[in-house]
């Protein structure tokens, strides 16, 4: 009986132990898409605190939410190895770990023109095995009083983070941003509903490809590649999977735009061409592999009314144009029409995008 006893004794010293792993930002930056959590409060007007323990309530097991949640939720809670500030007027939070200086955390809101309120979050840990900073928005939910998160992000180009660090503002209202290459600094500037607009160093922006890499939807079939859009058939692809980059659409057809068209295995030399091919046999995935629904908007920016929504899980689309910075892409799913990011959607007709 005594040994059941010290048996039981042990294992409950051993359940805060075991339940203690670490989620780690990459983790996070993984789970992270369409979702929504609720705050843990029903305040009249809620402010940074009642954002930053809704966000640190569901996302237990962090080192930074963990203790930003403590911070927030337990009364008289003290740690001296964590710098915290809580700004209620200036609607902003900031929480460092102090013994090594690498683990940070930053929140604020602004005030958008609807009365809503947007909220930015900034995490970071250099010893993270993804050491990129986490930044990401959140729209306030009165109605439901929960946070939703804003996907694709209300920003107008996406950076190179391996090469800059984020700064929320806790005066004014655009996202300062620091290009260790450069040793020069740019900015999100604040556009209200419409996100923010980027204005800094051309370094931080990735190179974009001009074109549209996709595949070929149909693989039980030959497949026509044309010499003008609706022509003569120039080339015929045998039954297969393909994938290709295609440019310039037209009325429904695209043109391809290298010699080669790859296969899972190699390349298949078509020649010079040109070749066009009906954009009725492209395709590209949804990245939604959690099921959540993908809002197709009436106009290629962020912000813009959503035109429909896209119910299928991993749903193959149909490109039928694009702008001319190969940003945003227009797709067709069934009856469903409106744009996207190009970055929102995968490539691989046989495996997922990370």
């Amino acid at each position: 009986m005594k040994n059941s006893f010290l048996l039981l004794a042990w294992m409950l010293l051993c359940i805060p132990v075991m339940a203690q792993e670490t989620l780690t930002i990459q983790e996070l930056r993984e789970e992270w898409g369409n979702e929504a959590f609720d705050l843990q409060t029903k305040p009249a007007r809620p402010g940074i605190a009642d954002f930053g323990l809704a966000f640190a309530a569901a996302h237990r097991g962090n080192v930074l939410t963990d203790e930003l949640y403590n911070l927030l939720a337990v009364k008289d809670y003290l740690n001296e190895d964590a710098l915290f500030d809580l700004d209620p007027r200036a609607g902003y939070l900031s929480l460092q770990m102090v013994s090594d200086g690498t683990q940070r955390l930053e929140m604020c809101y602004w005030n958008l023109p609807d009365g809503t309120k947007r909220v930015g979050l900034l995490m970071l840990d250099v010893y993270d095995p993804d050491p990129l900073p986490f930044l990401r928005f959140y729209d306030y939910n009165a109605q439901y009083n929960e946070l939703v998160a804003i996907n694709p992000m209300p920003v107008d180009v996406q950076l190179d983070h391996s090469k800059c660090s984020f700064q929320l503002p806790r005066v004014g209202k655009d996202i300062e941003i620091y290009s260790y290459e450069s040793d020069t600094f740019g900015k999100y500037i604040y556009a209200g509903v419409d996100g923010f607009v980027y204005q800094g160093p051309d370094d931080l922006v990735p190179e974009r490809n001009r074109y549209l890499y996709c595949y070929i939807t149909v693989d039980d079939a030959r497949v026509n590649l044309r010499d003008e859009p609706g022509g003569r058939v120039a080339f015929q692809l045998e039954p297969g999977i393909y994938m290709l980059s295609v440019v310039n659409p037209v009325n429904g057809w695209w043109r391809v735009k290298n010699s080669y068209i790859d296969t899972m295995e190699e390349e298949v030399v078509v020649g010079d061409g040109p070749y066009w091919i009906s954009a009725s046999l492209l395709g590209l995935s949804t990245r939604n592999y959690d099921g959540s629904a993908v809002d197709l908007l009436a106009e290629p920016r962020t912000g813009a009314p959503v035109a429909g929504r896209i119910t299928e899980e991993a749903a193959t689309v149909i490109p039928e144009d694009i702008t001319e910075d190969y940003v945003w892409v227009k797709v067709r799913w069934n009856d469903v029409t409106g744009w996207i990011r190009v970055s929102d959607l995968c490539d691989n007709p046989v495996t997922t995008c990370p």
